[in-house]
């Protein structure tokens, strides 16, 4: 596995995980302007979905009515505007995404929704953002609700956004104000004026979601004195997730440009951040999950926390 200085890692993959999915280009075309020096890869989705010894279950996903055990929903800002996180348990393809009784997307063959950010406006969904995995590879696509009118029917309903998406997203913005960035340090587990953090009383192992609140994002990710990340100046992060066992830890760190997302990976192997593939991160989340949960039960000190996995 490659290792990447700390320091740079996140500066670095926001940088080569860039697509260059243009808003003007078909949303659905699921192809990418290649003609570039970035090019979209499979490291630009998550979740990756080879967990060892999960069996997958298609399912359809419903953003009026969460299934809690499918996905982990979290509110949040990208930019200056409101957003909903939904973080789909990777043993779970998604195969439809639906508004109640309106459907907003479906899979075609083997494409299945891995991410979703549904863009809000008075706490309803506008405009949802999908990462879609193929069989060739990934792609985003945008949807955008259309009200009832003389062209749909009366109750509106979910069309391919094609043109523009930023500035059509951009419009639902809630405060005028420039988003200040400021630095994360994920070592306290208390928030404060800039961010909160969830920390979910269910979970096997130490769990903590920080949050930006309203015009903030994250421009640096740090863990007391050891510098993480620092992002590009074109980018934000509006949502880390950090995930502990005795001295082993995980972080997933969510970025945006222009309203489209992109994902990066560490881990802490001996007191040092490294960035890990997708992959790799999902694999060692579910075996420090297991092994919490097989120590919790069987009363005996838990052996097989990965202290280096690599």
């Amino acid at each position: 596995m490659k290792v990447a200085s700390p320091i740079l890692a996140l500066y670095v993959l926001c940088i080569l995980r860039t697509c260059k999915c243009g808003d003007d280009k078909d949303a659905e075309s699921k192809t990418c302007d290649h003609h570039g020096e970035e090019e979209c890869t499979e490291q630009d989705i998550y979740p990756g979905i080879n967990v060892p010894s999960e069996p997958k279950h298609f399912v359809t996903l419903d953003i009026s009515d969460m299934d809690p055990q499918v996905c982990r929903v979290i509110d949040t800002y990208m930019g200056r505007v409101s957003v909903r996180v939904y973080i789909i348990h990777p043993k779970f393809l998604v195969k439809k995404v639906m508004d109640r009784n309106t459907e907003v997307w479906e899979g075609i063959a083997e494409d299945h929704c891995v991410y979703m950010v549904t863009f809000l406006k008075s706490s309803k969904p506008k405009i949802v953002l999908l990462r879609v995995k193929e069989t060739m590879g990934s792609y985003q696509v945008f949807r955008k609700f259309k009200s009832g009118n003389g062209c749909y029917s009366s109750s509106g309903g979910w069309y391919p956004s094609v043109k523009s998406s930023s500035k059509k997203i951009e419009r639902l913005s809630i405060f005028p104000c420039k988003t200040r960035k400021f630095a994360l340090d994920i070592s306290l587990d208390e928030g404060n004026d800039k961010y909160r953090v969830i920390k979910p009383e269910y979970d096997t192992i130490a769990v903590r979601y920080y949050v930006p609140k309203s015009g903030y994002a994250i421009g640096r990710i740090k863990e007391g004195n050891q510098v993480i990340g620092q992002l590009k100046d074109d980018f934000t992060c509006y949502l880390c997730e950090f995930f502990s066992l005795e001295n082993y830890a995980l972080l997933r760190v969510h970025t945006e440009r222009n309203y489209r997302s992109w994902l990066c990976w560490y881990e802490r192997v001996d007191g040092q951040w490294r960035d890990v593939e997708e992959e790799s991160f999902i694999e060692d989340l579910h075996r420090i999950r297991l092994s919490a949960r097989l120590s919790k039960y069987s009363g005996a000190e838990c052996k097989s926390t990965p202290t280096s996995p690599h």
